[in-house]
């Protein structure tokens, strides 16, 4: 997050691209896990304004969505165990998306007259998008495809990160940033159809972990 060094700023507005690393049961691909969400690395984006209220401290609002990428060749292994040997499996995957706002407060803690050390901590309301699985089974002599659709939930998240602003000019900074963010989703009567017209309904909860670093550029206000 891009916020002032200098003490006569109070707000700015900043943005940030980078990466958001799946960790934990979010990046898992144990069958006998039942949160294995199978998310990979994927890509950040992230808007942020904020306003100093007393001093170092100050508050700020983040818009940011992340895209992380779905394990289909490990979704494939592990249906492969349940099938007979004769039969290829093929596994295609859309990916995990989250959008949310997030609010907080963060501490400003310069490092000498061009840096600025900043952690924060923010919570607020995420939309979790999961990917449509579709997997298809066949040989010679059969061929059955399986389509879990994608289902969309809110629930309420969490960043916690810490940050160093690089002074560039008065008003423009340079931001380097990490953060972990977490929720836990819970998806209800989710579809999943068979090609030979049958479907069920399924219940899963998936604990969205992820380690991610950006840069950015900062205006001050």
């Amino acid at each position: 997050m891009c916020i002032a060094v200098n003490a006569q700023k109070n707000g700015f507005i900043s943005i940030h691209y980078g990466n958001s690393s799946a960790t934990g049961d979010f990046a898992g691909i144990d069958p006998k896990n039942t949160y294995a969400s199978y998310a990979k690395a994927g890509a950040l984006l992230e808007i942020s304004l904020g306003r100093k209220v007393y001093k170092n401290l100050g508050i700020s609002l983040s818009g940011r969505i992340m895209a992380n990428s779905t394990n289909a060749e490990a979704l494939a292994k592990n249906e492969a165990q349940s099938q007979p040997s004769t039969r290829t499996i093929k596994v295609e995957a859309s990916s995990w998306f989250t959008g949310g706002l997030y609010i907080g407060p963060y501490l400003l803690l310069p490092i000498g007259q061009n840096v600025t050390f900043i952690p924060k901590i923010q919570i607020g309301i995420s939309n979790t998008s999961s990917p449509e699985i579709v997997t298809q089974v066949y040989n010679a002599s059969y061929s059955a495809t399986k389509t879990k659709e994608q289902a969309e939930v809110n629930s309420l998240g969490s960043i916690i990160g810490i940050g160093f602003d690089i002074k560039i000019t008065r008003s423009v900074y340079l931001g380097i940033k990490g953060d972990y963010y977490s929720t836990n989703i819970s998806y209800k009567q989710v579809n999943v159809s068979m090609s030979n017209g049958s479907s069920s309904k399924i219940d899963f909860t998936s604990k969205v972990r992820s380690l991610n670093g950006s840069l950015g550029i900062g205006i001050l206000l």
